[in-house]
């Protein structure tokens, strides 16, 4: 199918012509009731020390810290070609890419007609890097590789990166590539982790908590060596003074005589959390061969690892630990979720404006320090295809349509950006023509015609790559650190063995609900991890909240009573402390680390709703309730009752908040406005937000060396966004997609159901 001169241009590189014309659309000044609410915005100075150069160290490693100096802003998408495309039809979409603002492809599908090599070699051609990976994969920019070239090493970095003697080496180093296969994991690569071929051992392993007997072996081997050869230290993880197992009450006297059947029982949690914890090791094992295989091939090549699964799964249900698999690339590359909306919001119920961002802020933050991007993300609409949603059975019988539309694709773009990641690889360019997927999916219209959304990627695209030295360098300032705890979700996931199966689902829906109170109050998070609060990266959060912690490893009390001495505020809910790490029930009585953290004993743990009312402030609880006896704290929040519902102890120069309610999973889904307020205002205590916009829209806020970047999110009607509190006065602030100047002082337009990003540089 070959295309006329007619649409060889298209009208695709008026990019910025549409951009103006939908700035005017939205541009109407305010109602005269909103008028009237709104004020010049307070300035109030953040005074607090974020840390920026641990968090980058988290995961840093030589490769990395390339990264971050190349500053790589990859965008591209996968084309799909067929048989009945001439090579004119083919260059067309890779012209039409480039003109756009794409620079690089993330991956093609050939055909007979049309082998991958011959389709690298076109886009090569044609002006873009046909990877992924962009300049990502460029060979390190080091002294000595600028003494080669003739060139002074002491140049910006922009300069020596655009310096056509550079740029002519590194397309030598690219070009090596053209027609590569793919990896495939060779045994032999594996010295030093495992003798087993780990391929066939994690497909037959499965994903959950069920241990095949013919790995029993291989397990009691992990056992060894997760518990260091203790094996009291096993009798007491695993509960056999008193357990449901039938163990020796005296537990066993070696590894070797553990039996498979009370190895893998499912009434005693730790148990069960340990085959997950194998399972996983398993898989990153697996990732980090891999890696380490493909290094040999070619250092400079990066790989891509996380996932073809949905952000919102219980992973530690699923023997998958994605923190873990983010540590597996830093040395080999990037860490990268996929984002489909038929595919990957079924935990949401299909809700999208608000849950991509914590999407991309979950991989981003469970990957500090690294490179992050959504190398598999949406181009287009989807209404028809997707999955029936087996992990999630709720959505199982809705049909997960969607609007694809310019703001649909900003909402998109601009929250990877906002949450970290740095570059965009999307499925698709065009569309499958028959079969699952047709008509959808793609940036292209059904008919391979380039439309708006398409000129909004590119206008995007091409907005980040002039800006991405400043993105790279670019921090989020979290007031609130969400913790994630990989045991906590495992205890989880124990209980919904023997229990019920939607217990698994509970902490995600908490750290949902935490995400989207802090979202709609403005208060900027970040998810904190108890890896990165082992590592000590807890002051780097005025505020640090633990929803859905059931089960609280005691190694963290410690760590948690240091911070809030240190003047850090402690906000956990419930069924928070209820458990230890190894399932086992945690004292909370007075003289225990629990009590002296947060001056109260968790004397019992109830549920309202069912046979007895709880209520707080007129709205009744439907969750869990607690009976807390103070010894030391004071009661902020009684239930209706009388009982104690909320306290507050001050440790040092800080404090440890208790909720006597499921706070997180309150605000798990969207309308629940009275239950945010009520976390939000918990969080702060007195303090207020760093940033605060009214009038509908949401702000995501990154902090430069230059500027601060606020993203702008609306969901419904074109609205003004409101900034009430900066922390900052700005020299200027301008609408990166278009150029214009805007006044941050004043009402921001906000196109209906898209978003605004802004750039406010600060005063020298």
């Amino acid at each position: 199918m070959g295309r006329g001169k007619n649409r060889s241009g298209h009208d695709g590189i008026r990019h910025k012509d549409n951009i103006h014309t939908i700035c005017k659309l939205v541009s109407a000044p305010p109602c005269a009731h909103f008028s009237a609410m709104y004020t010049t915005p307070r300035i109030i100075p953040i005074a607090h020390d974020f840390r920026h150069e641990a968090v980058d160290a988290i995961n840093d490693s030589p490769r990395q810290r390339e990264f971050r100096r190349i500053a790589p802003m990859p965008y591209g998408a996968v084309l799909i070609a067929r048989d009945d495309m001439d090579e004119e039809c083919i260059r067309w979409h890779l012209r039409t890419m480039r003109e756009l603002g794409f620079n690089s492809i993330k991956q093609f599908m050939g055909c007979d007609r049309w082998s991958t090599e011959n389709l690298e070699r076109m886009a090569w051609e044609e002006g873009l890097t046909p990877w992924w990976y962009g300049e990502g994969g460029w060979e390190p920019i080091s002294d000595e590789l600028c003494g080669r070239l003739g060139l002074d090493p002491a140049l910006p970095i922009a300069e020596l990166r655009s310096h056509p003697k550079m740029v002519e080496y590194q397309r030598g180093v690219l070009a090596k590539r053209f027609g590569r296969p793919k990896l495939k994991l060779n045994p032999e690569a594996q010295e030093g982790m495992f003798e087993q071929d780990l391929k066939s051992v994690v497909g037959r392993l499965g994903a959950g908590p069920e241990l095949p007997e013919e790995f029993f072996p291989l397990y009691k081997d992990w056992l060894r060596r997760h518990y260091n050869n203790d094996i009291q230290a096993l009798n007491a993880a695993w509960n056999c003074s008193g357990s449901y197992a039938d163990d020796p009450t005296s537990g066993y006297p070696s590894f070797d005589d553990l039996p498979y059947a009370a190895a893998v029982s499912k009434r005693e949690y730790r148990r069960i959390r340990d085959i997950l914890h194998f399972k996983a090791e398993w898989k990153n094992n697996d990732v980090l061969a891999t890696c380490n295989q493909g290094r040999e091939r070619d250092p400079y090549e990066p790989h891509r690892s996380g996932g073809e699964m949905g952000l919102f799964l219980p992973f530690a249900s699923r023997g998958t630990d994605m923190e873990g698999i983010a540590q597996s690339m830093k040395d080999a590359g990037s860490f990268y979720p996929s984002i489909h909306l038929c595919w990957h919001f079924e935990e949401t119920y299909y809700e999208v404006a608000r849950p991509v961002f914590m999407q991309a802020s979950f991989v981003a933050d469970l990957n500090k320090g690294g490179w992050t991007a959504p190398w598999e993300s949406t181009g287009g609409p989807q209404h028809t295809s997707g999955s029936k949603a087996p992990l999630f059975p709720y959505v199982a019988d809705q049909q997960p349509g969607y609007t694809v539309h310019a703001g649909t694709m900003t909402q998109l773009q601009l929250s990877y950006l906002a949450a970290g990641c740095r570059g965009s690889g999307i499925w698709s360019w065009n569309a499958r023509l028959a079969g699952v997927e047709a008509g959808e999916y793609a940036l292209l219209d059904r008919n391979e015609q380039v439309c708006e959304r398409t000129r909004r990627v590119g206008t995007i695209a091409r907005a980040a790559n002039d800006l991405r030295d400043e993105l790279w360098a670019a921090h989020k300032e979290p007031q609130v650190g969400i913790l994630m705890d990989w045991d906590n979700e495992a205890i989880w996931a124990a209980m919904g063995q023997f229990g019920r199966t939607v217990f698994k689902h509970f902490p995600m829906e908490g750290r949902v609900g935490a995400s989207r109170a802090c979202i709609d109050a403005s208060i900027p998070y970040e998810y904190v991890t108890a890896t990165n609060l082992r590592a000590g990266l807890a002051s780097r959060y005025p505020v640090i909240y633990m929803p859905a912690v059931l089960g609280l490893s005691r190694d963290l009390l410690p760590i948690l009573s240091d911070y809030v001495k240190a003047g850090g505020r402690l906000v956990m809910d419930l069924p928070g402390g209820c458990y230890d790490e190894t399932g086992r029930v945690l004292f909370t009585k007075a003289g225990t680390s629990f009590a002296e953290l947060f001056g109260v004993e968790l004397a019992d743990l109830h549920y309202g709703g069912t046979n007895a009312s709880w209520r707080l402030d007129g709205d009744d609880i439907q969750g869990y309730t607690a009976d807390l006896n103070l010894v030391g704290a004071e009661a902020i929040a009684h239930y209706e009752h009388g009982q104690v519902a909320m306290t507050e102890h001050h440790l040092g120069a800080g404090s440890a908040v208790l909720l006597g309610w499921e706070a997180g999973r309150a605000c798990y889904r969207p309308g629940n406005l009275r239950w945010q307020q009520r976390l939000a205002q918990a969080l702060l205590g007195d303090a207020k937000p760093f940033y605060q916009v009214l009038g509908g829209p949401v702000a995501y806020r990154l902090a430069a060396p230059g500027a601060d970047h606020y993203f702008l999110i609306n969901e419904g009607p074109a609205r003004h966004a409101a900034f009430t509190i900066l922390p900052r006065a700005y020299a200027a602030c301008t609408d990166v997609l278009s150029g214009e100047s805007v006044d941050i002082g004043a009402p921001v337009a906000v196109e209906q159901d898209g978003g605004r990003w802004l750039r406010c540089s600060y005063i020298p």
